[in-house]
């Protein structure tokens, strides 16, 4: 149990931080001179964030991590609960739930990111390329800043969601027992499924 508890920590983390990322809005831009005279135009960055969607971010984030983590979450609730009854009922049929359904959980998580991510590229874009006559103090650092932080948001945010969605499709093989399977090998599974009260691992037909 602690196992689990430790895997399903680190997943939520990486998840959440992908999440916080995406919100953090790096905004550039280039700040025009009050005299047209006096000084040039300087490039700037500001760090925004919506404090009421940071807070709101960890549900989302949980309801990723019941992607790969729902249906065996069920499955140790069962380990401590009666044979029978509710708990059990509820196991059979979350484990089928998640088997079927379990990509859609990890919507709501990819379209919150999507939306902090997916504007930035064309601000960034409009801003670099506004024209000023004149050198723009800071232009090429700031440029940088700001292009390497989207670089690495988009990292960040690909290699969590395709590391969620390779787990949870290993997870779900791993239920799963193929029809060239030994007669031996196929009543062990039978075993595990009755000890269990319902079906753990398919056999296929």
């Amino acid at each position: 149990m602690g196992n689990f508890s430790m895997k399903s920590a680190c997943v939520f983390i990486m998840l959440q931080t992908a999440a916080i990322i995406s919100m953090m809005d790096l905004e550039f831009k280039i700040v025009k001179p009050t005299c047209r005279f006096c000084q040039k135009p300087e490039a700037v960055v500001r760090l925004n964030f919506d404090t009421h969607e940071v807070l709101q971010s960890p549900l989302y984030s949980l309801c990723a991590l019941s992607l790969i983590f729902y249906g065996y979450g069920v499955v140790y609730l069962r380990t401590d609960a009666p044979s029978e009854g509710f708990v059990l009922r509820l196991c059979s049929a979350s484990v089928l739930l998640w088997r079927k359904l379990s990509p859609i959980m990890i919507l709501p998580w990819l379209m919150m990111v999507g939306k902090g991510i997916w504007p930035y590229p064309e601000r960034l874009w409009n801003c670099i390329f506004m024209e000023y006559e004149g050198e723009i103090n800071n232009f090429y650092c700031m440029a940088f800043a700001a292009i390497s932080f989207w670089i690495i948001s988009m990292f960040v945010v690909i290699w969590t969601f395709l590391m969620v969605i390779k787990t949870n499709q290993r997870l779900i093989f791993s239920t799963r027992l193929e029809t060239n399977a030994t007669s031996e090998l196929r009543a062990y599974i039978q075993a595990i499924n009755e000890s269990f009260g319902f079906e753990l691992v398919v056999i296929d037909t």
